[in-house]
């Protein structure tokens, strides 16, 4: 539901200077919808969307503009000057405010290790206040006309969030320890079985096959690892959102194999909450990661079956194509006793991802020159 201080204008010209902005940042990705491509950064039509008709707008933040937020709510930024992260961020937020986009933190919360100073209460607490501050607040530190924001604005939108009985309660009643567990366990098991297959397998369409069939044996479809398998396996220069994916350090690609599974974790939330919503409801992922950006595009692609990945998949992997890929795709939705198999791969995911986890050890201990001899059931 659009605020009521959306209907308030920013100061003339800024809308267009924040749109500007947002628009050369793209950092966006929307679900399905009747939104024509570059509509997404229209300010004014999203604005007129969201105040004038049923179509609700929804937006997960990453934790990459949730923490950039949040300093200028707790204090901690004044004395020191935005820096142009920062000030991108802010014009994000003026933008979502401003349109009538309802942002929500969740997702960032949840990869966020708890804090010392503020439990996850409380820093959803703090991003309320951000969000119920008036769109001009943020154009003002976009645009650098002031560098932190009064303690006099702060404590009018902190009432704002204290006088709202469906804030508070939203806030008391959250479970913010209830993350997706066996979702997450899920992508982290799969992303431990996207690098080992990489490190063992030269040929990219040879990866993509065992992955598929890892995956229809072993456990059940993601999507998400998936889209980021086709492109990690396309093209092996970078892992992407897999930071660090070549170290030869276990505790490393253990540590920002997690980092990735949140990531993903988070695509999955977007799709799901496409899937799950009466499509009267629209939903941006926000982040400036284009590693990350990079991925929804793919998974979009995967569900929409579009014309983009037939061209991607058939260029990128010339011997398994995309009549290969579309096959193996399929077997997902046709297997007899697809329940059955689901509830064997949750009940067992502790001790797949302990012997996955012990691979990728081994794998590690192995001389580069050894490691293709290494039978394909070892990894």
């Amino acid at each position: 539901m659009a605020k009521s201080y959306v209907n308030r204008k920013l100061r003339n010209g800024d809308a267009a200077e924040i749109e500007r902005i947002v628009r050369d940042c793209a950092p966006f990705v929307v679900t399905p919808s009747n939104i024509k491509d570059g509509e997404e950064y229209d300010i004014e039509l999203l604005r007129k969307e969201s105040c004038n008709t049923g179509v609700e707008l929804k937006a997960l933040l990453d934790n990459n503009i949730f923490t950039r937020i949040i300093p200028l709510i707790n204090g901690k930024q004044q004395g020191k000057p935005l820096d142009d992260s920062q000030r991108k961020a802010c014009a994000i937020m003026c933008f979502l405010i401003y349109a009538g986009i309802e942002a929500n933190p969740v997702t960032a919360l949840w990869e966020r290790p708890s804090r010392s100073s503020y439990t996850k209460e409380e820093e959803d607490f703090l991003f309320r206040i951000a969000d119920h501050l008036y769109p001009q607040v943020f154009s003002d530190l976009a645009l650098g006309r002031i560098q932190f924001i009064t303690q006099e604005v702060l404590a009018q939108a902190r009432n704002a969030v204290v006088n709202s009985l469906q804030t508070m309660e939203n806030i008391r009643s959250f479970n913010y320890s209830a993350v997706p567990e066996q979702s997450y366990k899920l992508i982290y098991m799969g992303l431990l079985k996207v690098w080992c297959i990489n490190k063992i397998k030269k040929n990219k369409d040879q990866k993509l096959r065992l992955l598929l069939d890892w995956m229809y044996n072993q456990t059940v479809s993601c999507f998400e690892v998936i889209g980021y398998a086709l492109n990690l396996f396309a093209d092996n220069r970078s892992g992407g959102i897999f930071k660090k994916i070549n170290s030869d350090k276990y505790d490393t690609v253990i540590s920002n194999a997690k980092n990735a599974a949140w990531d993903i974790l988070q695509i999955l939330m977007l799709f799901m909450g496409h899937q799950n919503s009466d499509r009267k409801t629209i939903y941006f992922f926000v982040t400036r990661d284009n590693h990350l950006l990079n991925l929804p595009r793919r998974v979009l692609q995967i569900y929409n079956n579009s014309k983009e990945l037939k061209l991607f998949i058939d260029s990128s992997y010339p011997q398994f194509k995309y009549e290969g890929f579309m096959k193996s795709m399929d077997r997902f939705g046709n297997r007899a006793d697809n329940e059955n198999h689901k509830a064997i791969v949750f009940n067992s995911l502790n001790d797949h991802i302990f012997k996955l986890e012990c691979q990728v050890r081994d794998i590690l201990a192995t001389k580069s020159k050894e490691i293709e001899k290494l039978h394909v059931k070892e990894c």
